[in-house]
Parts: structure tokens; C-alpha cells; sequence
């Protein structure tokens, strides 16, 4: 019988792994990159279980897979995208942190780095979960056509507004280096365009509704539509 491997445990391994490695590029680490992510998209209901303290190494972790070059190395994995698998669950883990306030200050730039650099998978998991269904799209309706083109736009501002927001609490509280403070002024450059087209200047609402829909995704044992393979 094939032995389960819980996603609590294989948090830990994955974290064990990644504070002896200054490199994630290694055989070893991206043999627990998979074991985490199969655990994951295996048992998603596990995620709903974690503690505070679990969540935030699950965050860690997700953030560490996306800013190296794992997720471009293997982009696929069996049925799943990896980028959407691994931006979805760890914004999970840090929003979930978030609204229990317990998400620490010096977990935001981790945070932030998931984000950045999967802006594209959040703006997709942004579209297939609150903007618009593709399901009941028509590609020979052409209102259809323009729902989605004007959704295309959308899934960015919001993705690049949370990122603001993100970055503007990282200042406030003084965990913001110089990488993260360039990435906040090419924002801050166009965030009067960007909320002009939102129409507000706080995108948390949105964020939070994204959140909910994958708690109870993941409550019921499921992965979101966009992280499948189509």
C-alpha cells in the first residue's frame, strides 16, 4: 500500500531543506518541491487544517519555489500548472495569516516576492475566480469576446494593486529593501492609472473575496479550475 505523505510533514521536510541550501537548484530540493506539491494537490483539504504556524512555513516555502527557477524548470506537473498551483496556495497560506492576524512583518516581504513574481498565475487566478467564468464564455458571442478582453486588463491592475498595497505596509513598518522599494516606485508611477480604472484605491476587498472562494475549495478537496491543465 502507497504510503501518504501529509502536507504537514512534508511542510517541515521542505523547510529543513531550504535552510540547509543556499541554492534551490539542487537535486534534492527539487525532488521536495514535488513532494510537497504532490502532497498538495493530493490532499488540498489538509491545507484548510494547518495551524497559524504551519501556514506561515507553507508560505515561506511557496514564496522560495517561486523565485527560483523551479516553476520555469518544470511548469508542468502530471494535470497541473505549477505556477498557478504554487501562487494559489501560497496566497492562501499568507491570507489566511492575514485574517487570523497573525501574519507576521517580516513575513510580508516573502509575501511580496510570491506575488511579484507571480503576478501572471495571480492574474489568472484574479480572472477565473472573481472576474469571469470561461466556462460560459462564448468565443462567437462578441460581447462575450469584450467581457473577456476587458477582464484581460483588469486581473492586472488588481495584481499589481495588491502588490502596491503590499509594498506600502512593508515601507510602514520598515522591512522594505532596495529590491522591493524599486519594485514599489515602478508601481507608485502608475497607481493613479491604475486605481482610475478600478475605481478604488483598496483592492483588499477583492483579494479577500479570492481568498474565501479557495478556503472552501480546498475545504471540499478541490484545486482551482485555472491551475489545471487544460
Amino acid at each position: 500500500m502507497e504510503t501518504h505523505l501529509s502536507v504537514e510533514s512534508c511542510i517541515e521536510s521542505t523547510l529543513n531543506c531550504l535552510k540547509r541550501r543556499a541554492d534551490y537548484s539542487d537535486g534534492p530540493t527539487i525532488a521536495q518541491f514535488m513532494i510537497l506539491i504532490n502532497s498538495i494537490v493530493e490532499n488540498p483539504k489538509e491545507l484548510t487544517e494547518l495551524s497559524n504556524e504551519q501556514l506561515a512555513n507553507l508560505g515561506i516555502c511557496m514564496s522560495c519555489i517561486m523565485t527560483s527557477n523551479f516553476v520555469r524548470n518544470y511548469p508542468r506537473y502530471y494535470d497541473w500548472k505549477i505556477g498557478e498551483v504554487v501562487t494559489s496556495v501560497g496566497f492562501y497560506a499568507f491570507m489566511k495569516q492575514l485574517d487570523n492576524s497573525y501574519l507576521l512583518h517580516s513575513h510580508y516581504p516573502a509575501f511580496i516576492l510570491l506575488i511579484h513574481g507571480g503576478r501572471d498565475y495571480f492574474a489568472n487566478l484574479l480572472q477565473d475566480t472573481i472576474l469571469i467564468n470561461k466556462k460560459k464564455i462564448s468565443f462567437y458571442n462578441i460581447l462575450d469576446r469584450i467581457e473577456l478582453a476587458g477582464s484581460e486588463q483588469k486581473k492586472y491592475d488588481i495584481a499589481k494593486h495588491f502588490e502596491y498595497m503590499l509594498l506600502a505596509r512593508c515601507k510602514e513598518i520598515g522591512y522594505l529593501d532596495q529590491n522591493l522599494d524599486s519594485w514599489f516606485k515602478d508601481i507608485l508611477y502608475e497607481i493613479d492609472s491604475i486605481e482610475q480604472r478600478l475605481q478604488t484605491k483598496d483592492s483588499l476587498p477583492q483579494t479577500k473575496q479570492v481568498y474565501s472562494i479557495l478556503s472552501n475549495l480546498f475545504f471540499k478537496g478541490l484545486i482551482p479550475d485555472c491551475c489545471k491543465i487544460d
